[in-house]
């Protein structure tokens, strides 16, 4: 995701589906990686690691910084959950598209859908 910021300065609506392209595109050319970072469980009654909360919620701040910028009426509370509604929306369509499920969207269209969805999503 640092990748689609690094692809220059955009306007916000712009940086979201940059975002949202780059995660598309990670996990399909790395799916056992992707795989491997949402199906992982730990053991029961082991937590997860703060470390790896830290690092998981890290990922949202290129979500809430276009967000922020589109929405500056919301509260830091209200876009955190902006922010991990849109990743839901994204990541449900990727999981779907990539494990190529009755309901999926085909992987070759996947990638303008959901910038589709996500500039769409964004304009509320």
């Amino acid at each position: 995701m640092s990748l689609a910021e690094i692809g220059g300065a955009a306007a916000p609506r712009e940086m979201l589906v940059r975002i949202a392209v780059a995660y598309c595109d990670f996990a399909a050319d790395n799916l056992e990686l992707w795989r491997a970072l949402f199906e992982h469980r730990m053991q029961p009654g082991k937590p997860v690691p703060e470390w790896a909360i830290t690092e998981q919620m890290e990922l949202f701040r290129h979500i809430y910084k276009p967000l922020a910028a589109l929405f500056p009426q919301r509260s830091p509370t209200q876009l955190g959950v902006t922010a991990r509604s849109l990743f839901s929306a994204v990541h449900g369509m990727v999981a779907l598209g990539l494990e190529h499920k009755l309901i999926a969207v085909p992987i070759g269209q996947l990638r303008s859908e959901i910038a589709t969805l996500r500039a769409r999503w964004s304009t509320g």
